[in-house]
This record gives structure tokens, C-alpha cells and sequence, in this order.
């Protein structure tokens, strides 16, 4: 059984992370089951908003669907908020999964979903994706998007999307296609497309239980372990992956390979762990995973693993000023991710009050409420 596409990252933990990825759409679930309402209400878009945040509107986000190409029919004009059917689903989940995204600014490298304003909140089984939290959800009440069902399922048949993205990294328009397969035309059917979108590199049947296994989001949990000894990750599906590459940068740009890993021959959840070389343990510096399908494709995984020499103390925080008393640089998102400044070593800044603030030190995330000055 294979599963939805969820690209799944964090940005906010990611160290000087550089990438010039667009937004794009990972995947769409086709034949989708009904519940207690119709197919088309419970039709999923996936997508990522790759390098920038996105303001999320029906100017910024952008998806059309036809059975020609290109796609030029809309499914996402207008948006809308429904706080409602998000506490219903997250109650579904079991878990604070989704967030309402409508009007809101959400981070890069974060994964959102777009649906139906009327989706089922039992249809699906959201319970494998908890561990992938937070998901944005927008939801559309465009006049195209039907509760009959709109993305053809019909096997031998293309079908096309066109995605418009506008993120803080600028606009882009990727094309998709996809002629689903016969062994794939049941309930929970799915096509995922690489990040550049084309032909869908992937199909399967999902039987309706949603969970982020796919070769664009397989490599989960990438992260230096507590003693900075090894690198560990988590693949929840191998059969698709050739082998992994682990590289590494003093400067976060120009990366040199360490080691080639070839993957293990399952298709289930498998641990990979690489213990780092005695001679770059002392090193500052960052490790990044490449990992290559069977078909020579490469994929560089988002995020950085930063290492860098332990700090005691980072920073102190005095009514609306946090400063800078350690050695290395601190960053300071607000709580949608977007990055305030970097705070240099022996310097402070004042920031606004009543509000939430996250500040990223080398080695954690700090959630900082500043308060308001009475005067």
C-alpha cells in the first residue's frame, strides 16, 4: 500500500538554510471516498510552499484543473476560513493537526492542503499524518470545485493542473499531468509529482488512510544525535530510493560528499543512522542528505543539520529587548515565521509588545512573549 505525498519541513529549524525551491504541488488524491457526503467534497490538493512564505489568498495561491492542456479552469477563487470543520478534523485526527491558512501568513518549506469548503470530517483517516503537524488547510469555494467529483480517475485518460504560486521567493507557474493507472482506480487512488511537476513519478492507492509516505517526503526526522556523534533518519517507505548521500559544508554553501548509503531492500519503516568521522565531530559546520530514486533522480532534503560548538547562555530577554550575549548569531522569527532580524553577538533589539516571538539559537527554538509598556 502506498501513501499520500506530504512535504512536510520545518523551516524555523533549519540552520541558514539555502534553497531555491518553488511552491508546488506534491500531490492530488483522485478518486477519494465519500462518507457521509459526496467524492468531490473529500478531493485533497497537496502542495509546499518551497523557499518563501506564503500570504495565503486566491491572488497568491493559484490551482486550475482540465482535461486539456494547460489547465486554465480555477479551483481555488475564492477562499475561504472554516474554524469549525478544522476543530471537527483535528477532533477526527486525534491530534492539533491542521491550522486555518486563509489570510493568514504561513512559513516556508510547510506543507498545506487545499479542499472543499463542505469536506467530510470522517471520510478519511487522518491519524497517520499527527506526527507531521502543523498542516495548513485552505479551503475553497470555487463555483468549479463540484461535490460530484472533479479530478477524472478514469484510467488511460491524461488529465492536467497548472499551479501559480506567489511566495516571499517571487511567482511561479509548474504544469502537472497525470494518466492515472488501471491497478490504481479504487477508492484512495493518488498521483505525486517531483518539484518541478510533469508527469507524476508516482501513483497509488491509499484505501483512503492518509499518511506521508512518498519518495518526495520519505526521508523524515533528519538530525544530529544529543551526543554529536551520528546522524539519524527515518524512511517510512525504501522501495523507491536508490541511495543516500551524506555531505558536508563549513559554510553552508559548497558541500563535500562524506559517504554513499545504499538503501535497504523494504518496503517498511527503517532507521538509518551514519556515525560522523572523528576528524569533522569538532567541526563547525552543516551536513546535508541527497538521496537518489532508481531512476537517477536526485532530491536534496531541506533540511540542514547544524553543527556547531555548545553555548551555555545565548540571550536575555529584559521587557520588550532581548539581546545577544553569546558568541554566535541569533534569529528572531515572529510566531508565522517570518524572520525578524539576526541579532550579531553583543547586540539587542526592541521589539514591539503583547505578541509571541520565536528566537532560534544554535541548538533550540525559544517561544518569547513580549509584553506591553504601560505608560
Amino acid at each position: 500500500m502506498r501513501s499520500l505525498a506530504l512535504s512536510v519541513f520545518f523551516v524555523l529549524f533549519c540552520f541558514n538554510l539555502t534553497w531555491s525551491q518553488n511552491a508546488y504541488i506534491t500531490s492530488v488524491l483522485i478518486n477519494s471516498c465519500n462518507g457521509t457526503c459526496q467524492e468531490g467534497d473529500n478531493e485533497i490538493i497537496f502542495g509546499n510552499t518551497g523557499a518563501g512564505s506564503l500570504l495565503v489568498n486566491s491572488a497568491n495561491l493559484q490551482i486550475n484543473y482540465s482535461s486539456t492542456s494547460p489547465a486554465l479552469t480555477s479551483y481555488t477563487n475564492p477562499l475561504t476560513t472554516n474554524p469549525t470543520t478544522t476543530s471537527a478534523l483535528n477532533a477526527t485526527a486525534g491530534c492539533p493537526l491542521f491550522v486555518e491558512a486563509v489570510g493568514t501568513t504561513i512559513p516556508a518549506n510547510t506543507t498545506f492542503i487545499v479542499v472543499r469548503n463542505t469536506i467530510c470530517t470522517s471520510a478519511l483517516n487522518w491519524t497517520g499524518l499527527c506526527g507531521s503537524a502543523p498542516i495548513y488547510i485552505v479551503y475553497s469555494t470555487d463555483p468549479s470545485w463540484t461535490a460530484t467529483g472533479n479530478f477524472g480517475n478514469g484510467t488511460g485518460i491524461n488529465r492536467f493542473l497548472r499551479s501559480t504560486i506567489t511566495t516571499s521567493a517571487g511567482t511561479s507557474t509548474i504544469d502537472y499531468t497525470y494518466n492515472l493507472p488501471v491497478a490504481f482506480n479504487n477508492d484512495g487512488a493518488f498521483a505525486n509529482w517531483n518539484n518541478t511537476g510533469g508527469n507524476a513519478v508516482v501513483y497509488g492507492d491509499n484505501n483512503c488512510a492518509i499518511t506521508p509516505t512518498s519518495l518526495d517526503i520519505a526521508i523524515l526526522d533528519f538530525q544530529l544525535s544529543s551526543d554529536k556523534t551520528s546522524l539519524t533518519w527515518l524512511v517510512q517507505d525504501n522501495h523507491l530510493i536508490d541511495f543516500f548521500e551524506i555531505q558536508f559544508s563549513k559554510d553552508g554553501q559548497t558541500f563535500q560528499q562524506l559517504a554513499t548509503i545504499y538503501a535497504e531492500i523494504d518496503i517498511t519503516e527503517h532507521h538509518y543512522t551514519y556515525t560522523i568521522p572523528h576528524e569533522y565531530k569538532a567541526l563547525n559546520g552543516y551536513y546535508r542528505l541527497i538521496y537518489t530514486d532508481k531512476n537517477g533522480r536526485n532530491y536534496e532534503h531541506p533540511r540542514f543539520v547544524h553543527q556547531q560548538e555548545k553555548e551555555s547562555t545565548h540571550f536575555i530577554q529584559k521587557s520588550q529587548t532581548i539581546a545577544n550575549i553569546g558568541r554566535f548569531d541569533v534569529n528572531i522569527y515572529s510566531l508565522f515565521g517570518v524572520k525578524i532580524c539576526t541579532l550579531k553577538p553583543e547586540t539587542e533589539i526592541s521589539i514591539q509588545g503583547n505578541q509571541l516571538v520565536l528566537v532560534q539559537t544554535i541548538e533550540d527554538i525559544h517561544k518569547i512573549f513580549i509584553p506591553s509598556v504601560n505608560h
